[in-house]
């Protein structure tokens, strides 16, 4: 497993592909894939594509590191409109929410922001294991009263999704910003429900 897990960085992580909702609970957490794998291809095998295709929730909202699809909107690569350059930075603000809490966990539980000394499937237990605490600590506890301050850029390769382009899903997206971005002269003042998919990386 050395070489799946050995990044574009050239140091041994594991990708964790986490949903987060508005609440900042963990919904979906897929820790078992080296960091060499892409994260569009952590999506493709996973039963949430299969979840997203039959309709069981609304939208997820992803990066520029995965297709384009009808139930998950990405960004706008290079935004020429009024309203595209609105939608992206709504789509920003969603995907705010998933940094905020790989944030906390790594404020709470320190070990997943240092290397883990432990084979690949133990340090996989771990974060799957620390998240599921971040879960139980907001059931009891609710937010850190300075969660807006616990945000955690990416500190993995920055990706770009390369493969097909799903129409479909580039035509839904394109009524999204139509429908929802091209009236409002600010762009910014939009109440985001949907779920956030995301990325992290642990050495």
């Amino acid at each position: 497993m050395a070489e799946q897990c050995k990044n574009s960085k050239g140091w041994y992580s594991v990708n964790c592909q986490v949903v987060a909702g508005p609440d900042l609970r963990i919904l979906r957490a897929i820790v078992r894939w080296g960091g060499s794998v892409p994260d569009w291809q952590i999506y493709e095998n996973s039963r949430l594509k299969e979840v997203m295709e039959q309709g069981e929730y609304g939208h997820l909202v992803g990066d520029s590191a995965y297709q384009c699809q009808r139930y998950l909107l990405t960004p706008v690569v290079n935004p020429t409109t009024h309203a595209e350059k609105c939608y992206n930075r709504a789509h920003s603000a969603t995907r705010r929410k998933v940094k905020r809490v790989i944030g906390i966990v790594k404020r709470r539980f320190p070990c997943t922001s240092q290397e883990l000394r432990s084979n690949p499937k133990t340090s996989c237990a771990i974060i799957l294991s620390c998240f599921a605490l971040h879960n139980f600590a907001l059931e009891r506890q609710g937010p850190p009263d300075d969660s807006e301050a616990w945000y955690a850029p990416d500190d993995g390769p920055q990706e770009r999704y390369t493969g097909d382009y799903d129409p479909e899903g580039e035509s839904y997206r394109q009524h999204i910003i139509y429908e929802w971005f091209s009236h409002d002269p600010s762009g910014i003042n939009y109440q985001q429900d949907e779920a956030n998919c995301g990325n992290q990386t642990w050495h």
